[in-house]
């Protein structure tokens, strides 16, 4: 039976390091990526799921820097979103001061109405202030009332805003918990290689030294027999 060729997948993954970046960040799984590589260049070799991420861990960097941007572009949009919220809240809080001074003057406005009225003196003027007050007051509450549907439409798309940074957020922490997970099978692989390497060294170092005392253990005996005299 012929023997498989060897090839180092690394490198042959390596030599292709930008095609495959490129397709990893247009959203192609694993598995698509390896069928385009064995139609486009005849990939001479299978792999796993697991080999794919560990042979190709330049993606690594790739994965964890778009998930990055994306994170910061998220938050600034967070940013955005409460600051035009405090704004409004702001423009309301200051509304519904002019809205209290306006009912006090308003009550004010009554009282000498009243008094007007009793006394019978200056009641043209009045009414005049008290439909200007009452048209200030109306165009105030007309105002609270489209700032109060501005902040409700605000805290609804702040509100969704949150929801979809919160799913992405997932999105990217079992992201990263795949990412580490590889990484440790990456570093158990490599510690039980290097296991593997200094055990092969410790018995290459003990054959050695039993050849070293056999020759002179030789040597010694062929002194002795006069082989060398």
């Amino acid at each position: 039976m012929a023997k498989t060729p060897y090839f180092n997948k690394r490198r042959w993954l390596e030599g292709r390091q930008d095609e495959i970046t490129e397709l990893y960040r247009t959203g192609k799984s694993w598995r698509e990526i390896i069928e385009h590589l064995k139609i486009a260049y005849a990939m001479p070799f299978a792999l796993t799921e697991a080999d794919f991420f560990k042979y190709c861990d330049f993606l690594l960097d790739e994965v964890a820097t778009s998930h990055l941007e994306e994170n910061i572009e998220l938050q600034q949009q967070l940013s955005d979103f409460k600051k035009q919220f405090s704004r409004i809240e702001n423009a309301k809080a200051s509304l519904q001061q002019e809205y209290e001074a306006l009912k006090e003057k308003n009550i004010k406005l009554t009282a000498r109405l009243k008094q007007f009225i009793e006394e019978s003196q200056e009641q043209d003027q009045f009414f005049e202030e008290l439909q200007v007050t009452n048209s200030e007051q109306a165009n105030k509450l007309i105002q609270q009332i489209n700032l109060n549907k501005q902040l409700e439409q605000s805290s609804a798309a702040l509100s969704r805003k949150n929801e979809q940074q919160g799913d992405k957020l997932e999105k990217i922490s079992k992201y990263m918990d795949t990412i580490q997970a590889e990484m440790d099978k990456f570093s158990i692989s490599e510690h039980d290689y290097t296991q593997q390497i200094t055990k092969q060294k410790n018995t290459i170092f003990r054959l050695k030294a039993m050849l070293t005392v056999l020759f002179v253990i030789l040597l010694g005996f062929a002194f002795k027999s006069g082989i060398f005299a």
